[in-house]
C-alpha cells in the first residue's frame, strides 16, 4: 500500500479528543516560518513540532489562524487527529490512535482570529536509533490539515 493511501485512510479514520485553545488574551500567536497555509484556508498555517525528551520523541500539531475571523473546524466523531511514526522505509512503527476507541458523537471546534490549536502526544520507548518521518494529520472533515517531517532518534 502506498504511503499517500495509507495517510489518507488515516486522515478518514476516527481518532481521539486532545486540544487546548491559546491566545484568548488577543495576543497574536507566534507562526514559525516553516508554518504551512493550509488548502482551501489561507489564513490558517499549521506545523509539526518533535521534540526529543528522556522518556521518547513529542509530537505536536499547531494549527494557527492568522485571520481576524473565526473559522469552525467539523469531525465527524471523537477522533480529532493522529500522529504515525514511519520508519526509512516508510513502513508504520508507531501510531497514537492504535487500539483506541473514540466516542461517536461529531465535534466541533473554532479557532478565533489570531488562535493556535495545538494537539500533542509522545512516542514513548522508540525501537532504536535511525532516521524516522513523523506525520501528524487532524481528522476534521472540512480542514485537510496534515503535516510531515523526518527526524533522528539517537
Amino acid at each position: 500500500m502506498n504511503s499517500r493511501l495509507v495517510i489518507s485512510l488515516l486522515c478518514a479514520a476516527a481518532i481521539g479528543i486532545a486540544c487546548t485553545a491559546r491566545a484568548h488574551n488577543g495576543q497574536e500567536v507566534a507562526t514559525p516560518a516553516s508554518a504551512q497555509p493550509v488548502d482551501g484556508h489561507p489564513k490558517l498555517k499549521s506545523f509539526l513540532d518533535v521534540q526529543h525528551a528522556s522518556h521518547g520523541v513529542r509530537l505536536a500539531l499547531h494549527v494557527v489562524n492568522t485571520g481576524s475571523k473565526q473559522v469552525e473546524i467539523d469531525f465527524s466523531n471523537g477522533q480529532a487527529y493522529d500522529f504515525v511514526v514511519l520508519d526509512s522505509l516508510g513502513r508504520t512503527v508507531w501510531r497514537w490512535a492504535q487500539g483506541r476507541v473514540f466516542t461517536q458523537p461529531t465535534q466541533i471546534k473554532y479557532l478565533g482570529g489570531g488562535e493556535e490549536y495545538e494537539v500533542a502526544e509522545s512516542w514513548k520507548n522508540p525501537p532504536g536509533p535511525g532516521k524516522y518521518t513523523a506525520v501528524a494529520m487532524l481528522t476534521s472533515t472540512n480542514v485537510p490539515v496534515g503535516e510531515r517531517t523526518t527526524f533522528k532518534v539517537q
